[in-house]
């Protein structure tokens, strides 16, 4: 349900003020730098695929104020399902009827192979084919979102994507239950506590 606001009530104006806070400003002084993003990413991906996962671990540890390791860093699947019938029933229904408004919605998106011949010999044509897999990223910092999970992972399925893999950047202990039961829910093949460019 969303809250209406009326900005031009004296009782919304705390309100009003906090959310503006936390908007980014749009002046000169506040814009990117973004040739020394670009550098700092690559050298984080360079280091990766130089070094593997001790770079993966050192730059989770430094990013996300934990360090995994080899036997914590996928998320055990079992796990999945647990979550998924451990939620409350409330929020259990929510993520089902998310999912299949999701699937709904994207599954209506397909698109279909065509071919037409011009002429003798000419034939134009269009076909899909998906890739053979994914990532996507399921953001852990200031909030949870099963959302993002669902919006990126059912489309991947529809396409016939065959495998997907999601990256989060928390531990396993302080991943909610609801991300668990969205990756059960979309059947994903695996999720790992890392995130960022190193992911």
């Amino acid at each position: 349900m969303l809250t209406l606001i009326d900005a031009r009530q004296p009782s919304s104006r705390a309100l009003v003020e906090r959310i503006i806070a936390r908007l980014p400003l749009q002046d000169e002084t506040d814009a990117l730098d973004t040739p020394s993003i670009e550098s700092a990413v690559s050298e984080i991906i360079r280091a990766v695929k130089r070094d593997g996962d001790a770079a993966l671990f050192d730059y989770t540890a430094r990013f996300d104020g934990f360090r995994p390791t080899p036997e914590s860093v996928a998320i055990p699947v079992e796990r999945w399902a647990q979550a998924l019938a451990e939620l409350s029933p409330e929020l259990g229904a929510a993520l089902r009827i998310a999912y299949q408004r999701i699937w709904a919605f994207h599954e209506k998106q397909r698109p279909t192979d065509w071919d037409l011949e011009l002429g003798p010999g000419s034939r134009v044509g269009q076909r899909h084919r998906p890739l053979e897999s994914v990532g996507i990223y399921v953001p852990g910092g200031k909030a949870f979102y099963p959302s993002s999970l669902l919006m990126n992972a059912i489309p991947a399925r529809i396409a016939g994507v065959r495998r997907i893999v999601a990256v989060t950047p928390v531990p396993l202990e302080r991943i909610p239950k609801s991300i668990l039961a969205a990756a059960h829910l979309c059947g994903i093949d695996a999720i790992y506590s890392v995130g960022g460019a190193q992911a």
